[in-house]
This record gives C-alpha cells, structure tokens and sequence, in this order.
C-alpha cells in the first residue's frame, strides 16, 4: 500500500515543529494527549479529595468538592512564580 503518513524526524523534532506553529505532530498534544493527561490529573485530585466534583474547563475550577481546589492549585512560597 502507498505511505500515508510521512516519515517522522522523530518526536522531539515533530512536538518542537509543532510548538512553533508548524505541522501538526503525528502524536498530537492539542487534541489528544492534553486533554487525556488533564482526565488522568482530574480523577487523581478527586481520588486525593475523597469524591467526585464537576469541573469548569473555562475558568480551570473544580465545583462542588471543595477539597479538590486544593490538588488543583498550590500556594507557593514568596518568590517563586509559575
């Protein structure tokens, strides 16, 4: 059968390409694995807090579990910024 994908400069290249507004990674990170990862993270917080709760994805907020707040977002030392 003919090539339907192009052959890969390998990953660190394709995501490197892909950060600076290029083509598109074969193993997309906008589509597919950053929201997969943010799933993953979420049910870590709401098995870390006890229970479930909704999530706001637009204002980045856990609702109805407020112990969750608190594996979604850390208070750092004075001086560190993220």
């Amino acid at each position: 059968p003919a090539e339907s994908i192009a052959p890969s400069p390998g990953f660190h290249q394709e995501w490197i390409r892909a950060a600076k507004g290029g083509r598109r990674a074969t193993c997309d990170f906008v589509d597919y694995s950053g929201p997969l990862a943010e799933g993953v993270l979420l049910a870590n917080a709401a098995w870390r807090s006890g229970g479930g709760f909704d999530w706001d994805s637009k204002a980045f907020k856990p609702g109805g579990n407020g112990k969750a707040e608190e594996f979604i977002h850390s208070e750092f030392r004075e001086g560190w910024k993220v």
